[in-house]
């Protein structure tokens, strides 16, 4: 298997539990099991953590920044409570009604992910569970891993022939367990 040496992970969905419409506060933010340790396992292995996710609540005024800060912040304290963490978030704050350049599927957020690493295209992965993340990186022109939790296993089903992932994987850890096996 490939050493990739940045691994983009989508939130809502992979991370978290997304079965709420938005989430709006760090109650709301429910990780899912095995996630601290799968970011772990790259911390160890000394591979670069970036979550790149869609945060359209503030874009339509339902949080501010600062609340979306806040949750983040939550999460890397339960990251950090496993010797886990990442490094760094980026979010796009638009709406899907009024999408710019950074929310997915456009590439720009995974673009500025490896432009901030100096990471080439080839050496870097995004891991969804939705086409969107899926056709970023095919726009990006990196590899892709699609898991089976949030919205995941439902674009499975009709995934099209040219957006086929390298892997399809139940969860995030098992997509780490891939990645480093």
């Amino acid at each position: 298997m490939k050493h990739y040496k940045l691994i983009l992970i989508d939130r809502d969905g992979v991370i978290n539990d997304n079965s709420h419409y938005y989430v709006l506060n760090k109650s709301q933010f429910e990780m899912y099991p095995g996630v601290p340790e799968a970011i772990k396992k790259l911390n160890d292995l000394k591979v670069i953590v970036v979550v790149v996710t869609n945060q359209g609540c503030v874009g339509k005024g339902l949080i501010s920044e600062e609340q979306l800060k806040n949750i983040h912040d939550h999460f890397k304290m339960c990251l950090e409570e496993k010797a886990a963490y990442v490094d760094d978030i980026l979010y796009a704050v638009d709406s899907e009604f009024t999408p710019e350049s950074r929310r997915k599927p456009n590439p720009h957020m995974l673009k500025e992910a490896m432009e901030n690493f100096q990471i080439s295209p080839e050496d870097t992965i995004i891991i969804g569970d939705d086409i969107k993340d899926l056709e970023a990186a095919q726009r990006a022109g990196c590899h892709s891993i699609l898991v089976r939790t949030g919205h995941g296993q439902k674009m499975e089903k009709n995934l099209p022939q040219s957006l086929q992932p390298l892997y399809i994987a139940d969860d995030l850890e098992s997509a780490v367990n891939y990645l480093i096996s």
